[in-house]
């Protein structure tokens, strides 16, 4: 997991699905708006898992894999929305994903 200050609060996600900029990939669409602090959150919507227990299953793979993907220097607020596609991932695969992902912001 990672730390509760690097998480995006729920006015920061507003305003990146809003104002900020979209990107689509395999496992996961993308919105990311620069806001000086790197922030992440992570969506699974109930169209991918429509048990809440299993949607905060995925969610915590998914904050793993975003854990041990590192700290980067960048700073942007990212929001990772899991697709349907992902559920069935392991967590080195999300991983790999998401530091692309990254990786491209700076």
């Amino acid at each position: 997991m990672i730390p509760r200050k690097s998480k995006a609060d729920t006015e920061l996600i507003k305003k990146v699905f809003t104002e900020g900029s979209v990107y689509h990939f395999p496992l996961f669409s993308v919105r990311t708006l620069k806001s000086g602090v790197a922030r992440y959150s992570i969506i699974v919507p109930s169209s991918v898992a429509p048990s809440a227990v299993k949607r905060v299953a995925l969610k915590r793979k998914a904050y793993r894999a975003l854990a041990s993907v590192g700290p980067l220097q960048h700073t942007h607020t990212v929001v990772f929305i899991l697709k349907s596609a992902g559920k069935e991932e392991s967590v080195q695969n999300i991983e790999s994903s998401m530091r692309r992902v990254l990786e491209s912001l700076n």
